[in-house]
């Protein structure tokens, strides 16, 4: 079997069967291929659609367990997967249709495809992937999402990669862990994904409790630095990126919580030294001014990064 299809599946019955449709809807028999899908104990309608294209389709097998959350089922699917590649697809999104012999017949460890941004209506509105090679890895040209991936499916089970039950944001310690053991990899300058702007997907709500998690993914990436670099080499730098990247985003996206909730996320970045210090010794200036600012001045860092999405920002983005 060429492909493991796994599809976390919780409350969304309104974008599922766009889902299951563009996987089904492909240009290799369907024997070639199965479509684990794994409902996460959804209260809505999913499991029921499920049930009725599995009956319908013999290359989709369903699972079903109490909600464990997204890590602990993308890693059952992996246990259960028997597919030479693995593709995690996210069950508000969707696929290419007839992608499938295009994308597959290679021997890395990876393989990377470009995808599209697109909201609710299947409005496309950006490119979101970039170069990336593993001689020169940066964080800023890979994308986070493992969904524009394909695994081969003994580099996971060898490396004893799988993401980290009980946090939101995995994918931000998952993909680059990844390249660090990958020994092969391949980029496909060819658009497979689409990737939806779901406002009820479960990390958009602004709780403090979910925000918290950049700062948790940060310490895990942390460990990786001190388990798997050299100082100064190649992954060490990949993985210090990969820290200014996930605090650098919980920082702006707790400016939508009240002030006392962004300085409890502030404060915990500043009592971690280590990444405090990353902040301050990165190239950017931008990212040095929030080290500094967390050292020195943390009452003035909510100010600074709303300087910073109203004139810096935009100022960027006019000019990629």
């Amino acid at each position: 079997m060429q492909l493991s299809i796994i599809i976390p599946v919780y409350n969304v019955e309104a974008y599922l069967e766009e889902c299951l449709n563009s996987c089904l809807e492909q240009d290799i028999p369907h024997a070639d291929y199965e479509i684990i899908a794994i409902n996460d104990g959804s209260p809505d309608g999913s499991l029921a659609i499920l049930e009725r294209y599995a009956d319908k389709y013999p290359n989709i097998t369903v699972l079903s367990q109490e909600n464990k959350g997204l890590s602990a089922t993308r890693n059952r699917g992996i246990e259960v997967a028997k597919g030479e590649y693995i593709w995690f697809i996210d069950s508000d999104d969707w696929i290419e249709r007839n992608c499938l012999s295009s994308t597959l017949g290679f021997s890395e460890d990876m393989v990377m495809f470009d995808g599209l941004y697109g909201a609710i209506g299947n409005n496309i509105s950006k490119e979101i992937f970039k170069e990336v090679s593993l001689e020169k890895p940066h964080i800023n040209f890979i994308c986070i999402s493992p969904c524009v991936y394909l695994f081969k499916r003994t580099f996971l089970v060898d490396n004893n990669l799988k993401f980290i039950e009980g946090l939101f944001f995995e994918d931000t310690e998952f993909t680059p862990r990844c390249f660090r053991f990958a020994k092969s990899f391949r980029r496909l300058k060819q658009t497979v994904y689409y990737y939806r702007s779901n406002p009820d997907s479960i990390c958009r709500a602004p709780e403090f409790s979910k925000y918290y998690h950049h700062y948790l993914i940060a310490c895990e990436i942390l460990k990786n630095i001190k388990k798997y670099t050299t100082p100064g080499d190649k992954w060490d730098l990949f993985f210090q990126r990969s820290i200014v990247d996930i605090v650098s985003t919980g920082m702006h996206r707790c400016l939508a919580l009240p002030l006392k909730e962004q300085m409890r996320f502030f404060k915990a970045v500043k009592g971690n030294k280590e990444i405090t210090q990353i902040l301050r010794k990165n190239s950017k200036p931008g990212q040095k001014i929030k080290g500094i600012l967390l050292k020195n001045a943390v009452w003035a860092l909510p100010l600074y990064l709303r300087l910073e999405c109203a004139l810096v920002i935009p100022l960027k983005n006019r000019f990629r």
